[in-house]
């Protein structure tokens, strides 16, 4: 279900017109710490388009650059690490989702999450402003709102 999610997210996403350098250039989601959404992303939607481009999927490690990408899916795993990646993000426009608790409140833009058996998510609408991204009010009806103020602080 998140691999289905990762696809679906850009159709709801307006992106800088600046971060696709050509017409030609394609749509990358990036996977940082979850193999398994990987493996999924792969195996389902690598000949897929995005937009009208093609996608792309990269596998990352913490220490790796990931401003290249459209959308960065941190997993769980990275959540010791989920600050410093964040960070080294800010003001880049990409759309960073991740499932850790924490996720939005980190500075995050979705955060995924089961609620009754069925995967929800939530988005923090001040961290998509600061990345530059613009959110579809067809998401942002079905989305759990959060902002830095609900979450006592700004980022």
């Amino acid at each position: 279900m998140k691999a289905a999610y990762l696809f679906n997210f850009p159709q709801f996403i307006e992106w800088p017109f600046e971060r696709y350098y050509s017409p030609s250039s394609p749509f990358v989601i990036g996977v940082l710490g979850d193999d398994q959404v990987f493996a999924e992303l792969v195996h389902s939607m690598s000949r897929k388009t995005i937009r009208g481009r093609d996608l792309r999927i990269r596998r990352f490690a913490p220490d790796q650059g990931f401003r290249d990408c459209h959308l960065l899916y941190i997993g769980i795993s990275q959540r010791n690490q989920l600050e410093d990646v964040l960070r080294r993000l800010r003001g880049a426009p990409v759309l960073t989702v991740g499932d850790s608790a924490d996720f939005v409140k980190a500075g995050g833009v979705i955060r995924l999450f089961v609620d009754k058996n069925r995967l929800r998510f939530e988005i923090n609408t001040d961290a998509a402003a600061r990345a530059g991204l613009r959110v579809s009010s067809k998401l942002l009806s079905v989305a759990w709102l959060t902002t830095d103020e609900h979450l006592g602080g700004s980022n």
